[in-house]
């Protein structure tokens, strides 16, 4: 062996948890100069997207994690991801949900900068928490037309990206509650590679939607953006640690028609009975989605699933529920009637 030790690099993620136990996340790969996340110019992006793909990832390295007192490590796997769990000893559980801040160290590689990683902890107060998908649900991104998602994915920055119309007024209608006072937990979950969270994250700060952990996939090669488009088996994993780490919370699940959110979602009532509040399905088919239809009558009994084409449309059912205030009804109708 030469001895030669890679020159590593801590890319933080979101976190989340209750002040029972947190989960820290993150991703080790080897060093990468950073280019501009701001440009618009389709190359550039293409290029930075690129480079997030061939960084190599670090797998095996010892990651260590701080937070409010409490201590622990674990390894990256071989994509170069980490998850920590920890028990928080110093933490004053607010009564919304509150972002509190962990350290991330590399304890065999003291020269590599710690740095700090959000997590997203449960209030004593939310009324529910919200689970999101994000292609289709919430980016426009033609994720059933594989050749139109890659180039959208390859060669259109986050300024170049549409959210669907009022979904940010949705989302924040939800996260603030039917009082609209509340600060309820919102995690997105997707299909979309670890390798995108940045992108993600700028498209969302652009688009004012509301700050959440993201859950994404492990793949991280090139070639897979190609293979693994339509494999979603990921997400169902994703949204049951989001319901294990919660267990007295009850949930909102989001989704569209044009992938397999309604079976997976499906899928979660059957294995938790009484967790889930309602679900909302984006339908963007042109023609009926048999799948929807079936899921609609397997377990429409239970959990209402609604089938909305609209952000508006879903913001309707909410109130009707009381999952949101009148007034963000009001608000989000306004955003359909404008011209």
């Amino acid at each position: 062996m030469l001895g030669i030790r890679p020159n590593p690099m801590i890319r933080p993620y979101r976190g989340y948890g209750s002040e029972d136990k947190v989960v820290v996340m993150g991703r080790v790969t080897e060093f990468q100069s950073q280019s501009s996340l701001t440009s618009s110019n389709r190359w550039r992006h293409a290029l930075r997207l690129s480079r997030s793909y061939l960084a190599r990832p670090l797998g095996g390295i010892e990651v260590q994690a701080n937070f409010a007192g409490a201590q622990a490590t674990t390894t990256t796997n071989e994509t170069g991801v980490f998850e920590v769990e920890l028990i928080p000893v110093q933490i004053k559980q607010q009564s919304g949900s509150e972002w509190y801040t962990a350290q991330i160290s590399l304890p065999d590689y003291p020269e590599t900068q710690s740095l700090e990683a959000p997590v997203l902890v449960e209030g004593a107060n939310n009324t529910f928490g919200i689970i999101s998908d994000i292609d289709d649900t919430v980016l426009i991104s033609n994720a059933t037309k594989k050749i139109k998602l890659l180039y959208a994915m390859l060669f259109k920055s986050p300024e170049h990206r549409l959210p669907f119309d009022g979904v940010s007024q949705l989302y924040s209608a939800l996260v603030r509650g039917v009082d609209a006072s509340c600060s309820n937990p919102l995690f997105y979950v997707s299909s979309s590679h670890w390798n995108l969270y940045d992108f993600l994250v700028r498209f969302f700060d652009l688009n004012q939607l509301p700050t959440g952990p993201l859950l994404l996939k492990r793949t991280t090669t090139l070639l897979s953006l190609i293979t693994s488009t339509g494999k979603h088996g990921q997400k169902y994993d994703a949204i049951v640690k989001i319901l294990e780490a919660y267990p007295s919370l009850s949930f909102i699940l989001i989704g569209d028609s044009g992938q397999k959110d309604a079976e997976i979602y499906s899928d979660i009532v059957s294995e938790y009975p009484g967790r889930i509040l309602v679900i909302y399905i984006r339908d963007i088919s042109i023609s009926s989605n048999q799948q929807v239809g079936k899921t609609i009558r397997t377990i429409n009994d239970s959990v209402p699933l609604v089938s909305a084409k609209t952000s508006h449309e879903i913001a309707t059912h909410a109130a009707e529920q009381g999952f949101i205030s009148n007034e963000a009804l009001a608000t989000i109708a306004a955003e359909f009637s404008t011209p």
